[in-house]
This record gives structure tokens, C-alpha cells and sequence, in this order.
């Protein structure tokens, strides 16, 4: 346990190399950080995240919740009537409303809806036994069991 909060600590201060049996059992080398000022815009305030939609970015953000309605724009053509024209209009329909948690039964919709972005808060507690961290390569929030960890090294040592 000591170890894990060490890590923490060095995840809170800065970059952190480790590794990890991920579920598959194939093992992740991770490059990772909590550092907010390291991750600079892409991290939106203590509780919240934005992500790009992508299966994969999906699948690690499971249990997270919508900040706002996530709306899916489109464009209807109708003829008008008076003048024979055809007329384009863009409408919008809300593809999941505020504070929906992020399943994975809801990834294929999510996927399909055309939306590029996702804004979502974040668990306010992460799983026991996992520790969570901001994944430096894929610009996305991970995590780990515990268990798994093999081993860690800090860049600001």
C-alpha cells in the first residue's frame, strides 16, 4: 500500500513511467501523470474531463457522467411549397442527456451519432483497488488494478 500512495504522490507531481498486467494479460508500459499543469487544456478542472469519441477512449471512461446534453446536429432538405425551392435547415436532437453515466451498452450509439467530443465528470470515487492516471500518449484518463502494478519510476527523480 505504501508503495501504491508513493506512486499516487509521484503521479500528482509529475510524469510517471510504470507498467502493468492489464486484464488481457498482456502488459501495459504506461507513461502517466495527474499533474494538471502538465496536462495543460486537455484537462478542464478538478472534476471534469474532455475526451475525443473514439471506441477506445470510450471503453476507459466508463462510469463517467455527461456534463451537459450531448446534442448530434444534422441537416433536413424540404421543398418550400410558395416557391418550389429546396430549402436546407440544420437541426440538432439530443443524442444523451445531461448526467447519463457512460456503460459500455451505450458506445455503439455514442459511436454512431457523429459526435467528435465528450465533456464528462469524472467518478468523485475512483474504484477501490485501482489507481487512476492520465494516460501521456493516448491524452486519456486510464486505470489499473492495484495488484497489477509491476513496477514505477519517476521522471523527476
Amino acid at each position: 500500500m505504501k508503495i501504491l500512495n508513493t506512486l499516487r504522490n509521484a503521479l500528482k507531481s509529475g510524469v510517471v513511467n510504470f507498467k502493468y498486467t492489464k486484464k488481457d494479460g498482456s502488459v501495459r508500459e504506461a507513461k502517466g501523470t495527474l499533474n494538471p499543469e502538465i496536462i495543460g487544456e486537455k484537462y478542464t478542472g478538478k472534476d471534469k474531463t474532455t475526451i475525443v469519441v473514439t471506441e477506445e477512449n470510450l471503453m476507459n471512461v466508463i462510469g463517467y457522467k455527461t456534463c451537459s446534453d450531448v446534442i448530434m446536429m444534422f441537416k433536413v432538405e424540404y421543398t418550400d411549397m410558395d416557391t418550389n425551392e429546396t430549402v436546407s435547415m440544420e437541426r440538432q436532437s439530443v443524442v444523451l442527456p445531461k448526467d447519463t453515466t457512460i456503460t459500455k451498452e451505450l458506445i455503439p450509439e455514442i459511436l454512431e451519432s457523429g459526435v467528435e467530443n465528450l465533456q464528462l465528470y469524472k467518478p468523485s470515487k475512483v474504484k477501490e483497488g485501482y489507481t487512476t492516471y492520465w494516460d501521456m500518449d493516448k491524452e486519456a484518463f486510464r486505470c489499473f488494478s492495484n495488484e497489477k502494478l509491476i513496477e514505477w519510476e519517476s521522471e523527476n527523480v
